[in-house]
């Protein structure tokens, strides 16, 4: 008679370890980033072989990035790619994926072959507009923050890391002659407030 207590304990805590596993199995997220299936330390092959129609070299000026910055690529062991097509950058948003001031619409930069860093900006006027896809991935948000950016404007900033490598959004007001691509957010005052996704590694 004196086991039975026992019992109905030890099988309320083999209950409760099921629960809590059960749980926190439920709420495992990816700890690999991933922008339309390229991860950090991806080949420069394979990404050649996902964009046929890359520009790849060394840029001639770090702040502007296109097809004619970019030269025969150095012995530095850095590779900057270039890629335009709409279609095939579709995949990385819902949304448009942006031409600012006449650079590269997306940007991923090779160290030895091996992908360093990937860049690129959407048509989103507020984070919100994406945050729930990513959160969905890589769970709650690790920090998050807003600067100043001048009169009336922030910039807003949520990024995620593991280990070495991070992924950051960036919803920021910018000023600039071509805005042709976010038509949707133009003003009389020349500015628009765009999305940044930038994954890198450290």
């Amino acid at each position: 008679m004196k086991l039975a207590p026992n019992r109905f304990l030890a099988a309320s805590i083999i209950a409760v370890i099921t629960l809590l596993l059960c749980c926190s199995s439920a709420l495992t997220y990816q700890e690999t980033f991933q922008l339309n299936g390229l991860k950090l330390g991806e080949k420069l092959s394979y990404f050649r072989t996902k964009f046929p129609g890359a520009s790849c070299g060394t840029p001639m000026n770090a702040d502007a990035i296109n097809r004619k910055t970019l030269d025969d690529p150095d012995d530095s062991g850095w590779i900057t790619c270039c890629v335009d097509d709409l279609q095939q950058l579709a995949a990385f948003s819902r949304f448009r994926v942006l031409s600012l001031d006449n650079n590269c619409r997306l940007t991923a930069v090779f160290r030895r072959e091996r992908l360093h860093s990937l860049h690129y900006a959407v048509d989103v006027s507020s984070i919100q507009q994406i945050l729930p896809e990513f959160v969905e991935l890589y769970g709650p948000v690790h920090h998050t923050k807003r600067l100043p950016f001048g009169p009336g404007h922030t910039s807003e900033f949520a990024a995620w890391w593991y280990g070495y490598d991070v992924l950051e959004l960036n919803c920021a007001t910018i000023y600039s002659k071509d805005l042709t691509d976010a038509h949707y957010h133009k003003t009389e005052l020349h500015y628009a407030k765009i999305t940044y996704v930038d994954m890198w590694r450290n």
